[in-house]
């Protein structure tokens, strides 16, 4: 008995799951609304859902008016070092959880059924015990809990992620399963601190509010917004939104002042291993595009014009042309090599 239809709990914790309406199950990022409400009691938690369900009522309404306005492309795949940086925000998230469970005071009363849904340490400690044995057996197994996945939808809306990743893409298998090895590390700190060890939340570096220069993905964000508001027409936008995505997933998501000229002469030797419409050539149809032109090269396909590799690499120099006009300390690191 939950008392409230999208209230939902996982171990000793309750979350919120919203289903999408189906007006806009078609290009809603999630399968569903699910989150932490960040409580282990009950009747906070009936409290809590009952306002996360008018906000999350608000960003279905949004999502609908946001469909008026041109979509933008999502990301075909994450870079290993994106799926690295998620899992640690995610492991962050986790300890600070447990941190805010454990600062917010257990129920100690001698009878403890005396208080209906009160939670004691002890029902803390078997109930983040039984979460960590059950993650473990899927991980010792090779499989996924399906929770993982409606996390990663999840995630990647969160303001210190903000990627829009296709609904085809073989990243989410890759982010689902890197979820879940955080959720076991974290729960290793939970097993610790429940013995009175005192393990710190750590930082995370580029996520701390006065951080100077912002991830490379937040910086394009903000220019191809910029760019359409003042001057591109639907096409460009999606061109320039595309190659940069491609960029992004071959260099890195890291911030600004972190790239250099090497990155620029990486993304220019992968461009020029690709054949014309790589995505559309049956030998290398659905690979990421490193993948796609290492494979190109090996089987001898014929690469693609001079003329459409310097058109594809004025897109990205086309942002590094914003961003040192925008941005401090930008260190000349377009897609140009020297």
């Amino acid at each position: 008995m939950s008392g409230h239809p999208r209230l939902y709990r996982r171990g000793a914790t309750y979350y919120h799951r919203a289903a999408i309406p189906v007006d806009i199950q078609d290009t809603y990022p999630k399968s569903a609304e699910t989150f932490s409400l960040k409580t282990k009691d009950f009747q906070e938690a009936l409290k809590q859902v009952r306002i996360a369900a008018v906000q999350v009522d608000q960003r279905f309404d949004a999502h609908r008016e946001m469909l008026v306005q041109s979509s933008k492309p999502p990301l075909e795949e994450l870079s290993d070092e994106q799926i690295k940086r998620i899992g640690s925000i995610f492991y962050v998230y986790r300890l600070g959880e447990d941190e805010d469970i454990r600062n917010g005071g257990f129920h100690e009363a001698e009878n403890p059924t005396a208080v209906p849904h009160a939670v004691t340490f002890e029902n803390y400690e078997d109930a983040t015990g039984s979460f960590d044995k059950g993650i473990r057996k899927q991980q010792a197994r090779g499989k996924i809990d399906e929770f993982y996945y409606w996390q990663a939808e999840d995630i990647l809306t969160w303001s210190n992620v903000n990627i829009c990743l296709s609904k085809e893409s073989p990243s989410w298998e890759k982010l689902a399963r890197e979820l879940q090895a955080a959720d076991i590390k974290s729960a290793e700190v939970t097993k610790a601190r429940n013995v009175g060890d005192i393990v710190e939340t750590p930082k995370i570096a580029g996520l701390e509010p006065e951080a100077e220069m912002p991830l490379l993905s937040k910086a394009v964000q903000e220019w191809a917004d910029e760019k359409s508001r003042t001057s591109w027409v639907p096409k460009t936008e999606h061109e320039n939104r595309t190659w940069m995505s491609h960029f992004i997933t071959l260099v890195g998501d890291k911030p600004l002042s972190d790239y250099s000229k090497t990155d620029g002469r990486a993304f220019k030797s992968m461009l020029l291993k690709l054949p014309a419409n790589w995505s559309k050539q049956e030998a290398i149809k659905g690979l990421s595009i490193e993948k796609a032109a290492i494979k190109a090269q090996d089987l001898g396909m014929k690469p693609m014009a001079d003329s459409n590799v310097n058109k594809l690499l004025g897109f990205v120099d086309s942002f590094w042309t914003w961003a040192e006009d925008n941005y401090d300390d930008i260190r000349g690191s377009g897609s140009q090599p020297e």
